[in-house]
């Protein structure tokens, strides 16, 4: 029995099919090529760092907590949930959270599931989601209980656009690696054309040729060719390695980049801090948001996320700034009281200091409100609480 036996509906049903974009370009081709799977992997191993910060008093924290952050699954931990989940987000624009009940319908783990193994379809007007997996078995969950991420979202009501877009680009891509690989074969094969004085048989061409190649090629530490009248002409050839056009593939590299929202200094992790700021806002970001958005609604009722239950997904982000801004922003927020002792040191990536003043909040005590710097004589408690004092004498 598989993983997924024990959750879902395995028989086949007559159903209702919705209609679903037609995928021109393959996810699994998508993700084949070496360029996409670079930027897909970059995407998916940041994304795969989140940390889900489960908030609120609901007594079903704790056990999302586990989930989130520690085992998704019996078969994944929750980095590898969330990197499965956002490879299948940037290869296929959609994505689903699936989760995994016992028989009191109690929450016992999430799987993530991808739109190229599964469909949306309605059975006596309820919407479900059928998958397939696990050696072709098929498993069914009511589409209200699944998480959805989606992106393209604009053609389609029920699920995101697909990358036909690439197609063309992609193309080009396969067809300048099946050159390149020509072009190196090639370049190895032929070496010489040796004509001989008089016709001989096939067999005897054979033997005259291997035995041309061991006597000059395989055992000529001098490297010279000497040959006598059997041959009456030995043409040496030219092969040029195929050098694939430089504009071309700037081109494939630069559309890619600009289609998946990245560049070259992060596939290569050689990003500044600026850089790294944009990237995360314009991708790490917006999906820290959808995520933490449909698995709150995933998870909580409305009343309980009146009630402050919600997760959320983030990201010290501050980990990729240099030493000296990030020197900068401990003593800026720490003197005014924004950020604690074992704050900063998580900005710094050390340890924390183990003693009960490491989450205390501190402030500088010469600041004062400025409309009473004319009208108190401020002593050192005056200052730290901004105010107060004794009036001026006249």
């Amino acid at each position: 029995m598989g993983l997924l036996d024990r959750f879902f509906n395995t028989k086949s049903q007559n159903v209702f099919y919705y209609e679903t974009p037609t995928l021109y370009l393959n996810s699994s081709s998508l993700y084949d090529l070496d360029l996409t799977r670079a930027i897909i992997n970059s995407f998916a191993t940041h994304i795969s760092k989140l940390n889900a910060v489960v908030k609120g008093s609901s007594g079903k924290n704790a056990r999302l907590d586990y989930l989130l952050n520690m085992k998704a699954n019996d078969y994944m931990t929750g980095s590898q949930f969330l990197y499965k989940l956002a490879t299948y987000y940037a290869a296929e624009n959609n994505a689903y959270i699936v989760p995994l009940l016992d028989k009191y319908e109690n929450l016992i783990g999430i799987y993530p599931i991808g739109t190229s193994n599964s469909e949306i379809v309605e059975i006596d007007g309820v919407k479900y989601l059928r998958f397939r997996m696990e050696y072709d078995k098929t498993y069914a969950v009511e589409l209200s209980k699944v998480g959805h991420m989606k992106n393209h979202y604009y053609n389609y009501e029920l699920k995101g656009s697909d990358n036909s877009p690439l197609e063309d680009v992609l193309q080009s891509l396969k067809y300048q690696q099946a050159r390149l690989k020509n072009g190196v074969k090639n370049g190895n094969g032929v070496r010489m054309i040796a004509k001989t004085t008089t016709p001989k048989k096939e067999r005897t061409l054979k033997e005259l040729r291997e035995q041309f190649v061991k006597d000059n090629f395989e055992d000529n530490p001098g490297g010279m060719i000497i040959v006598d009248n059997t041959y009456e002409s030995v043409t040496p050839v030219d092969n040029k390695p195929f050098l694939i056009n430089d504009s071309q593939i700037n081109y494939i590299k630069n559309t890619l980049y600009t289609y998946f929202g990245t560049n070259e200094h992060i596939l290569m992790n050689q990003y500044t801090e600026d850089e790294w700021n944009a990237y995360y806002e314009s991708k790490i970001e917006p999906f820290a948001i959808q995520i933490s958005q449909v698995m709150s609604a995933m998870f909580y009722s409305e009343k309980e996320i009146s009630f402050n239950n919600e997760i959320v997904f983030e990201s010290n982000k501050m980990q990729y700034l240099s030493n000296q801004s990030k020197l900068n922003t401990v003593t800026q927020l720490f003197d005014r009281g924004f950020i604690t002792h074992d704050d900063g040191c998580d900005i710094f990536n050390l340890a924390h200091t183990g003693a009960g003043d490491g989450n205390k909040y501190y402030i500088r005590r010469e600041y004062v409100d400025v409309e009473k710097l004319d009208k108190v004589e401020l002593t050192g408690d005056d200052m730290l609480k901004g105010g107060g004092g004794n009036e001026k004498k006249s």
